[in-house]
């Protein structure tokens, strides 16, 4: 068995799931050739549409979400970062995850946002499905504690809220840094699902649940009410060095069109310079501020956290790094997610394909 195949029965789950995504793409783009994020996605010959005023490229680059997980969209999208590469970043949002792989396979979208996790997934389904570009490395998450919650051996016989048991990130990132501290799920706490964000703040307030896992400028809600922040994802090795996102496109597009996916991740490259600038900082915070709706505080705090804390050590050119893919590999399995456990070998390559970083590193 290859690296990265799966068993038979896996096989049999891969393929119905194989069938459902390419159904799912023909809806996709029925859909959203209809919609206005959608109106200028690449057409039949998949190189790029011209936006006019400038002749720019437009590629769209599908997200389920703008969050601080995403700043450098931010400042690519309102300091138009990728113009000078004649680039056009066109944001395509989707409500869930589900619809970013259909979106990629009918055209709709050319590049998505994806946690490594979801695109090993996702390989392991459509084998032209790569990483093409690593943009976090380090979970960024906090432990904010209810006030009567003073370390983390306190959090014995607690319950924890979270988006999703056994699902979603919050999840997996409490679940290894709690193990690093010494206690078990089950053992010595439950998790719960509580919701997303704005209900997990919500639930912690209102003494529902003593703990939950949160980034800025959330955690600045869950602070201002009283709680309190016991631990850092990033004290956990595992989750400090484990890759957390990145983008993912089809080789079967990219190989055609050298020029443009050469010339967005370029435009991804300059975008990272500007952002880790500190003379761009101030400009920063204001976008932030914009996007987020906070105050200019609040924004430099988000800054702050991601840019010069968490974030501090990434590599700006979005290389794919394996070690840090291995790690993300490595902590899926310690948590059990079924669907990575058939991955046994140490070689990851074919996740993943850096030639697109190189080209654009040395501009060719």
């Amino acid at each position: 068995m290859e690296c990265g195949e799966p068993n038979e029965k896996g096989m049999h789950m891969i393929r119905s799931t194989h069938r459902r995504w390419r159904a799912a793409a023909l809806l996709s783009a029925a859909v959203l050739m209809g919609t206005t994020a959608c109106a200028s996605s690449t057409g039949g010959s998949g190189t790029g549409s011209t936006a006019g005023g400038g002749g720019l490229t437009d590629v769209p680059l599908a997200i389920t979400g703008l969050n601080a997980l995403h700043l450098w969209m931010i400042v690519a999208r309102d300091e138009k970062l990728m113009e000078p590469e004649g680039i056009k970043m066109n944001l395509v949002i989707f409500s869930g995850q589900a619809q970013v792989v259909p979106s990629l396979l009918s055209g709709a979208s050319r590049f998505a946002s994806s946690t490594p996790e979801q695109a090993m997934e996702a390989h392991l389904q459509e084998k032209d499905l790569n990483l093409v570009v690593g943009t976090e490395t380090g979970s960024p998450y906090s432990l904010i504690a209810s006030p009567d919650i003073t370390s983390i051996k306190d959090l014995r016989g607690k319950k924890i809220g979270v988006n999703g048991v056994g699902a979603s990130a919050d999840y997996f990132a409490g679940k290894l840094l709690l193990a690093d501290k010494g206690l078990q799920e089950g053992a010595d706490y439950t998790f719960t699902n509580v919701g997303v964000t704005a209900q997990r703040v919500a639930a912690l307030q209102a003494n529902q649940v003593s703990a939950v896992l949160l980034f800025p400028p959330d955690t600045a809600k869950a602070l201002d009410g009283g709680a309190k922040q016991i631990a850092l994802a990033t004290d956990s090795p595992a989750l400090k060095s484990a890759m957390t996102g990145g983008l993912v496109s089809l080789s079967s597009w990219y190989d055609k069109n050298k020029d443009v996916a050469t010339k967005f991740v370029k435009g991804y490259q300059d975008t990272m310079k500007w952002l880790y600038d500190p003379a761009n900082r101030a400009q920063a915070v204001k976008d932030f501020a914009a996007q987020f709706k906070i105050s200019a505080a609040a924004a430099g705090d988000v800054y702050d956290y991601f840019i010069t804390n968490v974030h501090k050590n990434e590599d700006l050119t979005g290389m794919v790094h394996q070690d840090s893919l291995a790690q993300t590999l490595e902590n899926a399995q310690t948590v059990g997610l079924k669907s990575l456990l058939s991955v046994k070998s140490p070689d990851l390559t074919s996740f993943y394909d850096n030639a697109l970083v190189e080209a654009a590193k040395s501009g060719s």
